[in-house]
């Protein structure tokens, strides 16, 4: 009926449905990626996919709050033990 009213509408999928869709798994919208409490687990993919640039789930979000944060610190701020020490004692971080 929406449709044939001119308004844009499409199926409202839930997760074991867009698991088991032909088209979902042609497009590769579901990937699967590790977990370390759950092992294997399914979701969303990039999206959209882009042609030169289509983009990919790296990993799963932290498990931890402050997780990366030596790396962040560290890594790509380029803070060293002292830096880190200081901002420490001061509660910053």
């Amino acid at each position: 009926m929406l449709i044939a009213a001119g308004v844009p509408a499409g199926r409202v999928y839930r997760a074991p449905e867009m698991l088991a869709d032909p088209h979902f798994a042609a497009r590769e919208a579901i990937v699967t990626v590790p977990h370390p409490r759950w092992g294997e687990i399914a979701m969303q993919n990039v999206f959209p996919k882009l042609s030169r640039t289509p983009g990919a789930v790296r990993s799963i979000a932290p498990q931890t709050v402050g997780q990366d944060n030596a790396e962040v610190w560290g890594g790509m701020l380029c803070l060293d033990a002292g830096a880190l020490a200081t901002l420490a004692a001061k509660g910053v971080i």
